[in-house]
């Protein structure tokens, strides 16, 4: 049993790490690091494909938390992935929401003018999110 939950967290780390460096995470973090700002809302367990805009992107499942702030919009991990990936605060001048198209329900979160990434949400994701920024 503690062998399968060994090899069961490895997969998930390796998984991980394959991600946050295919993802495009690692330019978001470059290019927007984390701010110490209140968040208006925190939206947990939520799932999004990342790319770079280019690259198709890594589907991160329900392992990413959303908070959008006065000034930004937060993107992290849920712990324990959050040891290895840290989070990014993206301003609101440097998002923008893509509704999503026609007979499907994927919206996307353009991170940069030009870009330099994209998160396809769910257009109910989206829309909370946007909510959220009007509100505060």
């Amino acid at each position: 049993m503690i062998a399968f939950a060994l090899i069961a967290l490895s997969a998930i780390g390796a998984a991980t790490l394959l991600g946050y460096f295919t993802s495009g995470w690692t330019d978001l973090e470059a290019r927007y690091p984390d701010r110490p700002e209140q968040p208006l809302r925190t939206f947990y367990f939520c799932g999004a494909r990342i790319g770079d805009g280019w690259k198709i992107g890594f589907s991160f499942g329900p392992m990413l938390v959303f908070q959008p702030c006065a000034g930004g919009l937060r993107v992290a991990m849920m712990p324990p992935f959050s040891l290895v990936c840290s989070s990014f605060f993206v301003p609101w001048e440097e998002v923008v929401f893509e509704p999503p198209p026609p007979l499907f329900q994927q919206a996307g979160i353009v991170f940069g003018k030009p870009i330099v990434g994209v998160a396809n949400v769910s257009a109910r994701l989206a829309r909370k999110i946007a909510s959220a920024r009007q509100a505060g």
